[in-house]
């Protein structure tokens, strides 16, 4: 049957009655408490600001003065008792970003988790996929293939910790959400036309504005739309990419917003797999050149993204607010695939490898998930200090149909390392691919959360308190009808609290400290959840000019699903690991010592160990995989006035990465891979042309080619230059 999104609402509204009911009357309570007279009535005309907005500040660009992320409301970042970083779009745009991989790299504690797709480990701990506007999207359910477009992105967010009180479910290094860009009230349209090496060329469009005056209401709309045509550094590679959001919005009486959204994203190209062959009993690395690539000029990987969205919000007084929205997303995955890592057992040891193994995969996925959330917003004078609470429900329904077909008979399986003339990058005969039994599978998920979380801040805003509670309900039904045992069911509930404090020692320095508990389903194990506990403390500085944290913390998570990929038969299989823990410190800061000179840096120290693995032993005491125990990142920006160089700028940027175990793989835990460094840097103009204001951005990376393990197994890119014109109508 057909899902009616209306009857949808209607239930999940009703479900969550009792329980919004009772916060409701303590919210009125509070607020009558807190009144000694009457208010005045307010007049129409006075605009009531929605807390569930978030701004950057007027002075440094790169400097984000509040976020929405660890609180689901607008709050001062100087103040929030938990560790949140942003990245701002003039950011992303002065270094030439087209690549949310790229993006939070700037971010300490935050690693790229996947070859061809956006997914991350944050604190040494996997954490999926990024949220966009709070919601998770398909691919992110079993799957993790999705890709984000960095067109409709107005910010990223990142706070760290468990989150389980707002988002229910998640693991305990922390969550990235993405906020978009959204209709504005003025008209403008940018252009953007950028190209360069590796036959790259990429073109979007940004058109929003006012469209029609509807009484005491105004239509706003904003179309963006994208177009990338590129290959890459290693061979057969190529992607292109073609992607559309429409929007309508209406603002009514300065009160009420109501928005909707269509998300349309393709996606095609030939991907890069396996770069970098070992030998997986010692580790050792083979060592190919820097083009290679077991891919093939036959393989391909599709995928199509539909997304639907509605939100509504509304400032009823100064006192009270609503948000909810409705997503669903639909992503479509289709590939020919040639996989493939391990050297031969009959090679080993590797100084007699002259080929590494390669396999066929066919792959066929769909998954879909509709969402529903729900935030009721207090802000309340008392006569201590003031209160903001936000209470509220979310439900998502995930299903997945995945389908995986292998062969194990290609031509010349035994795939030559070092000779490409040599190389046979035949897929095979179709009729030798056959299901994978553990790769079809019909999934069910169902995640339910309701939350209540308050922040009081009193004595003169010197101290802040954050105190939250949220529980979650989660029903799993995995299908894989080619195992052994095929059907397999779970569900779990979980109340987790959460509790923070924040004090101003002196003007703009903060004193921190926060402690809260994950938890997660796993979807091959779904009687055993995954659960992770945090604690941190901290120092932030916050000026119009300077803003910075120090952060130490201390995490541990147990019962953790961990995929094993078969080098050999190019299969991935699941197993439970044990316990594992990650401590260390973080460091962030953002300097504008003048209007000109803009400053960025962090540094990221990482301490993590596998406490215990029941299913691999000698895992035990070594480093989680891929999270290097030293890493730090530095961007600084001058941009000239007057003069013969009036609005030129220069930016140059800086990093480093130490040595880290470098596959996830708990089979080939003992991978090592070398630290590394790399420099960057872009030029910058501003000119007028006609009525068009036109900013030209050349961006450098790796300006010393140095040849580099970026994360994973996975070669960085050598030197390369991008050209981009952003016109502004």
């Amino acid at each position: 049957m057909k899902a009616n999104p209306l009857n949808d609402t209607i239930k999940f509204l009703a479900l969550g009655r009792k329980f919004s009911s009772a916060v409701v009357i303590l919210v009125f309570q509070l607020q009558s408490s807190a009144q000694t007279s009457p208010a005045p009535a307010e007049p129409e005309e006075v605009i009531l600001l929605s807390p569930f907005e978030v701004e950057a500040t007027q002075v440094n660009s790169y400097l984000a003065t509040n976020s929405a992320v660890g609180t689901r409301i607008a709050v001062p970042l100087e103040s929030l008792p938990l560790t949140a970083s942003v990245v701002t779009s003039d950011f992303i745009q002065d270094r030439g970003w087209t690549s949310l991989n790229d993006v939070v790299r700037q971010v300490p504690g935050i690693r790229r988790n996947g070859n061809n797709s956006d997914e991350f480990t944050i604190r040494g701990f996997r954490a999926g996929s990024a949220r966009r506007n709070y919601f998770s999207d398909a691919p992110a359910f079993a799957g993790e293939r999705g890709r984000n477009e960095m067109a409709e992105i107005e910010r990223i967010e990142v706070v760290k910790g468990p989150t389980s009180v707002l988002f229910g479910f998640g693991n305990p290094g922390g969550v990235i959400n993405i906020l978009t860009k959204k209709p504005l009230a003025k008209q403008q349209t940018v252009l953007t036309l950028e190209g360069g090496d590796f036959d790259l060329f990429r073109a979007t469009i940004d058109a929003t504005g006012p469209l029609a005056k509807l009484g005491e209401g105004q239509l706003l709309y904003r179309v963006i739309g994208a177009y990338l045509d590129s290959g890459g550094f290693r061979d057969f590679e190529a992607y292109e990419q073609k992607f559309l959001n429409a929007q309508l919005q209406l603002n009514y009486k300065k009160r009420t917003m109501v928005r909707a959204e269509v998300r349309l994203q393709d996606l095609d190209e030939h991907e890069a797999f396996i770069l970098m062959p070992f030998e997986p009993n010692t580790g050792t690395l083979a060592l190919p050149e820097r083009t290679y690539n077991t891919g093939g000029p036959d393989t391909y990987a599709k995928q199509k993204q539909i997304t639907t969205y509605l939100e509504a919000t509304h400032v009823f007084n100064e006192h009270f607010s609503l948000r909810a929205a409705a997503v669903r997303d639909e992503h479509y995955y289709n590939a020919l695939r040639r996989v493939g890592a391990q050297i031969p057992p009959a090679q080993v040891p590797l100084s007699n490898a002259t080929t590494v193994v390669v396999t066929g995969n066919i792959n066929d996925d769909k998954r879909q998930i509709d969402s529903l959330q729900l935030d009721f917003t207090g802000s309340f004078k008392l006569p201590f200090g003031t209160l903001k609470t936000v209470v509220g429900a979310s439900n998502a329904e995930a299903k997945a149909r995945v389908s995986s077909l292998v062969n194990t008979n290609l031509p010349q399986r035994n795939f030559p390392i070092f000779n490409i003339a040599a190389r046979n990058y035949s897929v095979g005969n179709l009729a030798d691919y056959f299901p994978a039994a553990n790769g079809v599978s019909n999934e069910k998920r169902s995640d339910r959360v309701y939350y209540a979380l308050a922040i009081l801040t009193a004595f003169d805003e010197r101290l802040t308190l954050l105190a939250g509670a949220g529980r979650g309900e989660t029903k799993t039904f995995l299908n894989q009808p080619l195992m052994a045992n095929p059907i397999s069911r779970g569900e779990f509930e979980l109340s987790k609290p959460q509790f923070g404090a924040s004090f101003r020692i002196v003007p703009h320095v903060f004193l921190f400290a926060n402690t809260s508990d994950s938890g997660v389903a796993n979807s091959r194990f779904p009687d055993t959840p995954e659960e992770g506990k945090n604690y941190e403390f901290g120092i932030k500085v916050a000026q119009d000019r300077f803003s910075g944290s120090v952060t130490y913390f201390d995490t541990t998570r147990r019962n953790i699903q961990v995929g094993r990929f078969d080098g050999l038969t190019g299969l991935t299989f699941f197993e439970l690991s044990g316990e594992e823990s990650s401590k260390g410190a973080e460091v962030e800061f953002q300097f504008l010592p003048t209007d000109q000179f803009q400053l960025l840096g962090s540094y990221a120290y990482l301490d993590t160990e596998v406490i215990s693995d029941l299913e691999r032993p000698a895992r035990v005491g070594t480093e989680l995989p891929d999270a290097p125990r030293n890493s730090y990142r530095f961007w600084g920006k001058y941009t000239f006035k007057g003069g013969p160089f009036d609005r030129l700028w220069i930016g140059a940027g800086y990093m480093f990465t130490d040595r880290m175990r470098g596959n996830r793989n708990p089979v080939t835990f003992r991978v090592l891979v070398d630290s590394w460094s790399r420099w960057d840097a872009s030029l910058g103009y501003s000119m007028e042309i006609g009525r068009a204001n036109v900013d030209w951005v050349l961006t450098m990376e790796n300006l010393t080619d140095e040849d580099y393990i970026d994360y994973f197994l996975v070669r960085g890119r050598p030197f390369n230059a991008k050209l981009s014109a952003r016109i502004r109508f």
